[in-house]
């Protein structure tokens, strides 16, 4: 099946994790993302290690299936460069230090440039605010947004193993870009999006800060157990293996008290709702953990299940690797590293893309790692696959009324969108105030290129002028490039 968002330009300003993990969703639904990268070392996250094969785990996971390039956003010529990708892009996605975008490029030259761009910015804190200048990383808003101090025990807070702030505003960023893109085909202009990071983790803290706001209630952090709800927590075997128990309601709640034979709490009507077990916790727990200490984990696992009683093991990183839920699914997949060496993603769609860039020598597959950063301005050697612009110029024929002359440019356009040849992707967008059309057209030569245009259905008012494109990414780098 084809992606849903192949024939979609996606040009990054991005760097960290928050908009490489948006994009990089956008790429595994087919968009062709090009990320730029400032000149030197590029992306800072591709030193963050060296654990896959020299390359750092989170660039590797974060940028399979993009398009690399660098420039130099500080000079003339590299926002020239920048401009002309955006003309022909249909989303800008940055993630870059508060004002760094509009230092380069500003709101009202994108939408002069090109109307329809989708624009999304991911920033700390948003665009008003006291704190809107504020750098921000995730520990940061992570703190900011009290997170950390609800995750660990009292006064003893602790960040997730995980890049929360950033990780969210990522898939955020993404479903808000899908959004603009729908409203785009409904309006036919693009929009600007910004997601905070605090603003998110704000949002999925909204049960404990409206139990402070509206309640006065400051629900203490309860460390790996729930902090409103029990049993739910770890608890260890006899031997020695910790299970997750997860009792969401009272009918479980029974259940668990059948299996661990512990008639007289089942018994307890103080205990029959989660209020109730609540006020006596560290009884309910307690009895639970010394019934739990009695059995064996193979036995107690199977207890849970007949009784439909929610249990889950709590693993080690090393237990995930090699979880069987993962190669059951086929999670891991292969993907290209510059060094020739496949590595291996769990992302689900690492594969399916594959098609969008095959073609292109300097990418592998769809699941390759950027392999260098190309440096623009320097000598470079054509790759296979070029790209055009298309002017359609169109004229008005005599007796055609302003109603006809609309629904044929309507149709027109739409002939373009939709054309598709042998992979090759034809997009076509009008130019404002004028009566030209644009096409940005992938072909592998000119001499294709004019075979597809020579069947396209005729119109006598319409004339077709080429001209190649600057092949700023197309091309590669074949002197001082940057591993």
């Amino acid at each position: 099946m084809t992606p849903p968002l192949v024939g979609l330009r996606v040009v990054a300003l991005e760097q960290a994790v928050a908009a490489p993990l948006c994009s990089r969703h956008l790429a595994d639904l087919g968009a062709d993302v090009i990320k730029i990268e400032r000149p030197g070392r590029g992306d800072f996250a591709r030193e963050y290690d060296t654990f896959v094969k020299g390359m750092a785990s989170h660039f590797v996971w974060l940028n399979y299936g993009k398009r690399s390039v660098v420039l130099d956003l500080k000079t003339t010529e590299g926002k020239s460069k920048l401009l002309q990708l955006l003309a022909s892009a249909d989303v800008l996605l940055s993630n870059l230090s508060p004002g760094a975008v509009e230092r380069i490029v500003s709101r009202e030259e994108l939408e002069q440039l090109n109307p329809r761009l989708v624009t999304c910015h991911i920033s700390g804190y948003g665009p008003s605010g006291p704190y809107r200048a504020r750098k921000a990383f995730d520990l940061l808003v992570q703190g900011e947004a009290g997170v950390t101090a609800n995750t660990g025990l009292p006064g003893a807070p602790a960040k997730p193993g995980v890049s929360l702030a950033d990780l969210s505003a990522g898939i955020y960023a993404a479903t808000s870009i899908l959004a603009a893109l729908r409203a785009r085909d409904i309006s036919g202009r693009g929009e600007h999006v910004h997601v905070s990071m605090f603003d998110v983790l704000a949002e999925w803290m909204s049960p404990l800060l409206l139990a402070q706001r509206e309640g006065g209630v400051d629900i203490p952090p309860a460390g790996t157990r729930h902090a409103t709800i029990t049993p739910y927590g770890p608890f260890v075997t006899a031997d020695g293996v910790t299970l997750n128990i997860a009792v969401q309601n009272d009918r479980q709640w029974q259940r668990l008290c059948e299996v661990l034979e512990l008639r007289t709490l089942a018994q307890d009507d103080r205990l029959a709702a989660n209020s109730g077990r609540l006020a006596h916790r560290n009884d309910v727990e307690g009895a639970v953990t010394d019934a739990v200490l009695k059995w064996s984990s193979t036995n107690l696992e199977m207890a849970l299940d007949d009784a439909g009683v929610p249990w889950g093991r709590m693993n080690a990183t090393i237990d995930v690797v090699r979880h069987p839920q993962l190669e059951a699914e086929s999670r891991w997949r292969p993907v290209g590293l510059p060094t020739g060496r496949p590595s291996r993603s769990s992302g689900r769609h690492s594969v399916s893309a594959g098609t969008r860039i095959k073609r292109c020598p300097r990418y592998r597959a769809s699941g390759s790692t950027p392999r260098k950063l190309c440096v623009i301005g320097r000598k470079r050697k054509r790759l296979s696959m070029a790209e055009f612009l298309v002017h359609i110029s169109v004229r008005r024929p005599e007796g055609v009324d302003d109603d006809s002359w609309r629904a044929t440019l309507a149709d027109e356009a739409r002939m373009g969108m939709n054309y598709r040849r042998s992979g090759v992707i034809v997009r076509i967008w009008r130019l404002p105030g004028t009566t030209s059309n644009v096409g940005l057209w992938m072909a592998s030569d000119a001499t294709e290129l004019h075979t597809l245009l020579s069947e396209l259905p005729a119109f006598p008012y319409m004339t077709i002028r080429v001209d190649p494109l600057a092949q700023h990414y197309l091309e590669e780098s074949t002197s001082e490039s940057i591993p």
